[in-house]
C-alpha cells in the first residue's frame, strides 16, 4: 500500500512492535495519540502471551487510528519491516511499546521534514530508570545544534547515535532505500540505521527531545542481558556489518568517528561488560573472540584510545578472557554504559 494511493492516507505512520509490554503499553500509546499530528498507529505484536495484544485491540476499538497485527515471523526485526510494509502515511516512525513519546515530538519531526524535504529528521532524546534520567546525545555534537538538509559526511558524529525510534523517515525514501531490520537477538536497528544515514541525501537534526527510553530491569530487558555470549555475539556481528559501510563510504571523518565508536564507545562497553562478567571458560569463548577479531580487523586503532581499553579489546579478540577480565576491572566502562 501507497499513500498515494489513498485519498485518506494519513500524515505520519507510528509503526510499534510489541513483545509482553503489557504494563507499559497504557502510557506508550496514550503518549503517541496525544501527537498534534495526523497518523496511524500500527501495533504489529510477535507472540505476546501477557495480555499486550489483547489490550492493544481494545485500543484499537476506542481509536480508529490504531490498528492491530500479528507479526508474521519472530523477532522485532520482522515486526517492524510487517508494519512499515502496512505504513501509508507520508513519514515514517518507530516506537517501542514500553516507551514514551513527549508532546510536540512528532509535530517536530514532521514539520521539519516537511518545510526541509530531507528524506530524515534525527530528534533528541533521554533515558531513565528507577534511579536516574540521562542524556546520552551529550557527547555527540551532531546533537549539539538544531541543522537542515545536511549529509553524514557534515556531521559524522550522527553515527554515534543508532537507535530507530528517535527519527522521522520520508516513506518513499524508506521503501526506495530497500531497509529492512534482521531478526537478531540484539542491535536489529544498528545496520539499517547506519545504511539509512549513509544513503540518505539530506537530513534533518531536530533539538527537540523526541523520545524517552525506558531502560527496564529484569531478564526480560535487553540491556540487563548485553553481557550474555548470545547477545555479545549478534550485537558484533551487526556492528562488522556496519564497518563494511562505512568503509564503503571512503569518508576519512566517518571512518574516524566509527573508529572511537568501536574502540572507546559501543563496542568497548558492550565487550567490557562481557569481560567483567566473565568467570571460567565456556564454549562460547572462541565465539566471542573471533567476532571481536573480525570487527577490530575492520576497523583502524584510533590514536587517542586510552591504552586499557585498547588492551582489554585485543585481549577479548585472541581469547584471553581471564586476562581480559582483569584489564576490565581496572579499565572501567563508558559513562553511557
Amino acid at each position: 500500500m501507497t499513500g498515494s494511493a489513498h485519498d485518506d492516507a494519513p500524515l505520519l505512520s507510528v509503526v510499534i512492535p510489541t513483545h509482553n509490554v503489557r504494563p507499559w503499553l497504557r502510557q506508550a500509546l496514550d503518549s503517541v495519540l496525544r501527537q498534534d499530528v495526523d497518523l496511524e498507529v500500527i501495533v504489529v505484536d510477535d507472540r505476546s502471551d501477557d495480555g499486550t495484544i489483547e489490550f492493544a485491540r481494545e485500543a484499537a476499538g476506542r481509536d480508529a487510528r490504531v490498528s492491530v497485527v500479528s507479526s508474521p515471523g519472530e523477532g522485532g526485526g520482522s515486526a517492524r519491516n510487517a508494519g512499515a510494509d502496512l505504513a501509508r502515511g507520508r513519514y515514517l516512525v518507530f516506537a517501542d511499546g514500553d516507551d514514551l513519546i513527549p508532546d510536540g515530538a512528532y509535530d517536530a519531526l514532521v514539520t521539519s521534514l516537511e518545510v526541509s524535504g530531507s528524506d530524515l529528521a534525527v530528534g533528541d532524546y533521554i533515558k531513565f530508570r528507577a534511579v536516574d534520567t540521562w542524556r546520552p546525545t551529550a557527547a555527540m555534537p551532531a546533537y549539539g545544534r538544531a541543522s537542515r538538509g545536511v549529509t553524514l559526511a557534515d556531521e559524522p558524529t550522527l553515527l554515534y547515535s543508532r537507535p530507530c525510534w528517535n527519527r522521522a523517515f520520508r516513506r518513499e525514501f524508506w521503501e526506495a532505500s530497500g531497509i529492512r531490520f534482521p531478526d537478531v537477538p540484539r542491535s536489529n536497528d544498528i545496520v539499517p540505521m547506519v545504511s539509512a544515514l549513509v544513503k540518505a541525501e539530506s537530513i534533518d537534526v531536530v533539538d527537540d527531545v523526541v523520545y524517552v527510553y525506558r531502560e527496564r530491569p529484569g531478564s526480560g530487558s535487553m540491556t540487563a542481558r548485553a553481557g550474555a555470549a548470545t547477545s555479545l555475539v549478534s550485537y558484533l556481528t551487526q556492528e562488522a556489518e556496519c564497518a563494511r559501510i562505512v568503509r564503503d563510504t571512503r569518508d576519512a571523518d566517518l571512518a574516524a568517528v566509527f573508529a572511537d565508536l568501536v574502540w572507546d564507545r559501543d563496542a568497548f562497553v558492550a565487550v567490557n561488560r562481557y569481560l567483567l562478567a566473565w568467570e571460567s571458560d565456556s564454549e562460547a569463548d572462541a565465539l566471542v573472540a573471533e567476532k571481536v577479531r573480525a570487527l577490530l580487523d575492520l576497523t583502524p586503532v584510533p590514536d587517542e584510545v586510552g591504552p586499557l581499553r585498547r588492551l582489554a579489546l585485543e585481549l577479548a579478540a585472541v581469547g584471553s578472557f581471564a586476562a581480559g577480565h582483569a584489564v576490565a576491572r581496572v579499565a572501567g566502562g563508558h559513562p553511557e554504559g
